[in-house]
């Protein structure tokens, strides 16, 4: 653990050694509608309610570098998921700037996933968008089923699904391509103690080949003993 003033005197005496940045977020701010539900009611607009919002994300700036693994923490509704959903381009943002300089993805139960489809058509179509093509899917399909254990459920509408088979699924998934920058929100608890743990093990495998993780997580040791960065 480095104080401040020593850490800045190294920086600036490496900084022409240094790498780029494969994310750099500056003064991010973003807001939600208060009641978006009555965005347009003629009561809310006629007292001027309508348009309140709420800030919630203000004023975070950080950087990731080749290597980083990020953990992200703090108590639910305090803005982790909607942090990594402006990185990903999924939410616009009030002030600040995201400057992404690597191919990067964000996986979160259910994210990107149609409830009338089955898992199976779901990794296909997650894939598609991942820029996989139908061959490169082909060759890794079993090997997301295996691991994901959803046995014959495999092939049942994803909406009858529970939190943690959809987690399960997402999570194979995410850790069967490479990614430059792979952004994981909560999906180190998918499933029960067996898979956590057979979860565990291939993070570390993914990590070895992943040039930058950001991961959201409610597990302390996670981030004590594997992220070398943590945002609060």
């Amino acid at each position: 653990r480095v104080s401040p003033e020593p850490a800045a005197q190294w920086v600036a005496a490496h900084r022409e050694r240094l790498p780029a940045p494969v994310l750099s977020v500056r003064k991010l701010s973003a807001e939600f509608m208060l009641t978006p539900n009555k965005r347009f009611a003629l009561g809310s607009l006629l007292r001027g309610k309508g348009r309140e919002r709420f800030r919630v994300l203000n004023d975070i700036s950080f950087d990731v570098f080749p290597g980083d693994i990020v953990g992200i923490i703090g108590p639910n509704g305090a803005g982790k998921s909607t942090l990594l959903r402006a990185i990903a381009g999924l939410m616009p943002i009030h002030d600040g700037e995201i400057v992404l300089r690597a191919q990067h993805l964000l996986l979160s139960a259910g994210i990107g996933a149609r409830n009338e489809l089955t898992g199976r058509e779901n990794i296909y179509l997650a894939g598609t968008f991942m820029g996989l093509s139908k061959g490169q899917i082909d060759s890794l399909f079993d090997e997301i089923w295996e691991f994901s254990e959803l046995g014959r459920s495999i092939d049942k509408p994803f909406k009858y699904y529970s939190d943690g088979m959809k987690g399960r699924l997402v999570f194979s998934l995410a850790t069967s391509v490479s990614p430059q920058l792979l952004m994981l929100d909560e999906l180190l608890s998918a499933g029960d103690i067996k898979f956590q743990k057979k979860a565990a093990d291939r993070m570390e495998q993914l990590l070895d080949r992943a040039k930058a993780v950001i991961v959201v997580t409610h597990s302390m040791p996670f981030v004590a003993q594997r992220c070398n960065k943590a945002l609060l």
